[in-house]
């Protein structure tokens, strides 16, 4: 019997990759509650990134699957999205939203945040 592999390119909905994963919630202005390896705390404290820049990116930011987790970054779709919904507090996490976060798969936890110094690969 011949396997099927699952492909997922340019031709995928783009509903999945703006805004329709399990972490966006109604309230915008909430802060998301999420568990972080030891790795991940140690990562931010290193980096000074923010909560508030970490729950922006995973709310609003674009979604890919890489491995064994989602990366969350924000491009420019997604921060014209943040700016509308978000106002004020968007202007104040603003410069600090050139990060990405990776999240687990199968756990959903924060397993690594970073600056992003050049182009997240397709």
């Amino acid at each position: 019997m011949a396997r099927r592999r699952n492909i997922t390119g340019k031709g995928r909905n783009r509903e999945s990759q703006y805004g329709g994963d399990h972490f966006m919630e109604q309230d915008h202005s909430a802060r998301i509650h999420r568990s972080f390896t030891k790795h991940a705390r140690r990562r931010r404290q290193q980096r000074g990134i923010s909560q508030s820049s970490i729950d922006t990116v995973v709310r609003f930011g674009r979604k890919q699957i890489r491995h064994d987790g989602y990366v969350y970054s924000m491009d420019r779709r997604s921060r014209r999205k943040a700016e509308r919904l978000l106002g004020d507090e968007y202007r104040r996490v603003v410069d600090t939203l050139n990060i990405y976060v990776v999240i687990s798969l199968d756990s959903r936890e924060v397993i690594t945040v970073a600056h992003r110094l050049g182009r997240l690969k397709q």
